[in-house]
């Protein structure tokens, strides 16, 4: 009987924990701090994700080397920072929709929310957030896993984003477009103006004189000036003459300024005149220009018909 209570008295007694050393586990920093925090690091920096670890009150406690690199701060940057700075969440924590939705749930999957890294640009993320409680069960923390937003949904945003950007350039074009053939019409009809008022002029003002110049002179070395004056103002009024007349590239020069008198109103006997040359050679000219703009025995009035090919 001695023997047994003495065996007894040797047994060592059972380790019961202190309320001091189970209330350092019920704060985050208290668990963080522990032996198991090399472990823990270990574990958070195994994923691709971005790992937030906050207090309950949303300052900054832990994060893996993914969120350091994504948010562009070091490990020892980040932590004691409080949560807003890097988000766009602004206001305290206790009045946040986002966790008031939290602790209703317990977590939270695919939020959708932006990050402020240290540089100041800006980045979307999704992220999955759960609770982080003690062993009695109160909330010590929140832990974040974050993924920069690349997924098909991101993808398919900027997709909308450049083609409205790209539709409205086309409309740009298009309008320019139509801008520019409307300043390239008006310049054509201000050349076609300029060039039928060159030729009127000249055909109405300038070669009724010429041609008495030439009656009235007498002197040899007169007559070669006029001539010569004669065949370069025929020569500007041709080159006019075939851009009004682009059907008529077998044209003559004696043939263009039949027609282009034809086209000013003269008469047969007024262009003979000017022309010096018979009223039978003008008639001539006048079938060859039928036959040559395909009009001959079609009932054209071949006036009307030059008129129209300007």
């Amino acid at each position: 009987m001695g023997k047994k209570n003495s065996d007894k008295l040797k047994e060592k007694p059972k380790r019961i924990p202190s309320a001091e050393k189970q209330d350092r586990k019920n704060d985050i920093s208290d668990i963080l701090a522990d032996d198991s925090d090399h472990l823990l690091s270990t574990i958070l920096n195994a994923t691709n994700n971005g790992i937030i670890i906050t207090d309950h009150t949303g300052y900054i406690r832990k994060v893996n080397k993914k969120a350091s690199e994504m948010l562009g701060y070091r490990e020892k940057e980040l932590c004691g920072k409080y949560i807003s700075t890097i988000s766009n969440y602004h206001g305290p924590m206790e009045s946040s929709p986002l966790m008031k939705e939290l602790l209703a749930k317990g977590c939270i999957e695919n939020h959708e929310i932006s990050y402020r890294r240290k540089n100041g640009t800006i980045f979307p993320a999704d992220i999955n957030i759960m609770l982080l409680r003690n062993n009695k069960g109160t909330i010590i923390g929140g832990l974040s896993a974050i993924r920069p937003k690349t997924n098909h949904k991101h993808v398919q945003e900027l997709l909308e984003e450049k083609e409205l950007e790209l539709q409205q350039k086309i409309t740009e074009l298009e309008e320019l477009n139509v801008a520019l053939k409307v300043l390239l019409h008006k310049r054509s009809e201000y050349k076609r103006e300029l060039e039928e008022n060159v030729l009127f002029n000249f055909y109405k003002l300038v070669e009724p004189y010429l041609l008495k110049l030439k009656k009235e002179c007498t002197n040899s070395k007169h007559r070669v000036y006029l001539n010569a004056i004669e065949n370069t103002l025929n020569e500007i009024v041709s080159s006019f003459s075939r851009n009004l007349l682009t059907k008529a590239k077998n044209f003559t020069d004696t043939e263009l300024q039949v027609a282009n008198h034809i086209k000013y109103g003269m008469s047969s006997k007024e262009i003979a005149a000017f022309l010096n040359i018979s009223r039978r050679t003008v008639e001539t000219h006048r079938n060859s220009i039928r036959k040559k703009l395909g009009i001959t025995d079609r009932g054209i009035d071949l006036r009307t018909y030059l008129l129209s090919l300007s």
